[in-house]
């Protein structure tokens, strides 16, 4: 399905690459002339406003119950809910959510046609998640749905300081920078933002990221969180020649460790937080001035479930199912994303009411196979439990049921010795005692990413595993 944005788009990313670095900066600028005025349009000042009252206040509220409620009457018309609706009886919008079956990834991903309120038009957003199995889902939302998404970060940004119109570096999945070119960064003059390159992410191009800085002075730097905190080991023995604005970091789309999340704080002299966001924009969750991690209620609603799909308690970790508030092109309702987390809706010192997204585990669908076929969540597999050396980044392969390679990223000057030793005891305690097994630690390989640009939790090299 051809629109006149996507042939835009299409068109630029065939001639790109092959284009000066100069008219890869103006063609930038043009895709982001045309997306400021599709992502923010006209009155964000007041829409920010309105952003920020909702946070205010208690998450059952007259804006949530009113979005909701036309979200479950949308959705309740598709097909793609004939078997998710049977037995709702309930006329408040709260309690009807309750009644609805989870929506799984398979079933979204094998029919998204289904669940589709009208054929995509002009105007539409269209984004394809791979996350870590590599399978595309195609997700069509409305350009007031990404307005409103990308007024809520401009919303969070401002309760740190930083004004809509300051420039910003992002460092994500995009190859904005073609292999070989010696600029590691491209413009978005419009959207007084930098793009930068991690595919550059190498101590000969430092000179090219401490230039953008020198030039640009963003006051925000935002991205992948292990790509950022690659740049700030590539930047802490050298800047001192430069006087670096930035004030913010935002870190996104992967877990940052406290090792990586100091790292970043002492090379930038900057305030380190993160945002949770799902690919499908059915969420929203950002940290506050007291370093909680908010849900934003005007986005979407987030519940927690046990295994057998019933409310866990405040606080109680369980897996996330994701309920868009805004998105009614395809409105998708109770969308089991694959994360697990846990909230909390005690009061925060800083004054919002809005519930914190408290624990964020990672991904359910990283799993490790044990010696007797057993699959064990990332989760419950966790062999950073008891290490005391600080790890920036760690990634797990597994070559077969009794080999592994571990991938660690260490604080410098850390005792690897040490961190081995906790690393085996934890293989041992939670995959049980295995003469057979091989562990072997890589400290210098890098760490694998999906297509989409983030690292992998876990790594299963093998298929249909016998013991």
């Amino acid at each position: 399905m051809s629109h006149p944005v996507q042939a835009l788009r299409s068109s630029l990313q065939s001639v790109y690459p092959a284009l000066p670095p100069r008219a890869q900066d103006l063609a930038c600028s043009a895709y982001g002339l045309v997306e400021q005025y599709r992502r923010v349009g006209l009155g964000a000042p007041r829409l920010m406003d309105e952003i920020d009252r909702a946070t205010e206040g208690p998450m059952h509220q007259p804006l949530v119950a009113a979005r909701l409620r036309h979200i479950l009457r949308t959705a309740s018309a598709l097909p793609g809910y004939a078997s998710h609706t049977a037995g709702v009886r309930s006329n408040d919008p709260f309690e009807m959510l309750l009644e609805w079956n989870p929506l799984e990834k398979e079933q979204l991903r094998s029919a998204p046609e289904h669940f589709l309120t009208r054929r995509p038009r002009a105007g539409d957003f269209l984004t394809t998640t791979s996350g870590t199995t590599g399978t595309p889902v195609p997700i069509w939302r409305t350009r007031s749905t990404i307005r409103e998404i990308m007024l809520s970060l401009a919303t969070f940004r401002r309760w740190h300081g930083i004004d809509n119109r300051e420039w910003r570096a992002s460092i994500t999945g995009k190859l904005v920078v073609p292999q070989g070119a010696q600029r590691v960064w491209r413009i978005n003059y419009p959207g007084r933002q930098v793009l930068l390159s991690q595919y550059h992410l190498q101590r000969n191009f430092i000179h090219s990221y401490l230039e953008m800085l020198s030039r640009f002075e963003p006051s925000v730097l935002d991205g992948y969180a292990l790509a950022l905190v690659n740049l700030a080991e590539l930047m802490k023995d050298s800047l001192s020649c430069v006087h670096p604005s930035v004030r913010l970091i935002v870190t996104t789309a992967e877990q940052i460790e406290r090792a990586g999340r100091r790292l970043l704080s002492e090379v930038f002299d900057a305030r380190v937080t993160d945002q949770y966001a799902s690919s499908e924009h059915l969420c929203l969750a950002a940290e506050c001035e007291a370093g909680e991690r908010h849900i934003f209620p005007n986005v979407g609603i987030i519940e927690v479930v046990d295994a057998d799909g019933r409310p866990c308690a405040p606080g109680e970790v369980g897996s996330l199912l994701l309920t868009t508030l805004l998105n009614d092109l395809m409105p998708l309702v109770r969308y089991r994303v694959g994360d697990r987390g846990a909230i909390d809706d005690r009061p925060c010192p800083c004054g919002r009411l809005s519930p914190r997204l408290t624990v964020l585990a990672g991904r359910s669908d990283d799993v490790v196979i044990g010696p007797s076929g057993q699959r064990v969540s990332i989760f419950a597999f966790n062999l950073l439990r008891g290490v005391s050396v600080p790890v920036v980044a760690m990634q797990l392969r597994q070559h077969s049921v009794h080999d592994f390679t571990v991938l660690a990223r260490l604080d410098s000057g850390s005792d690897t010795a040490e961190f081995e030793r906790h690393v085996l005891r934890n293989f041992d305690a939670l995959l049980g005692p295995d003469e057979r097994r091989l562990v072997r630690f890589d400290y210098a390989t890098p760490l694998e990413r999906t297509p989409g640009g983030k690292v992998r939790n876990v790594v299963v090299e093998f298929e249909n595993p016998v013991v």
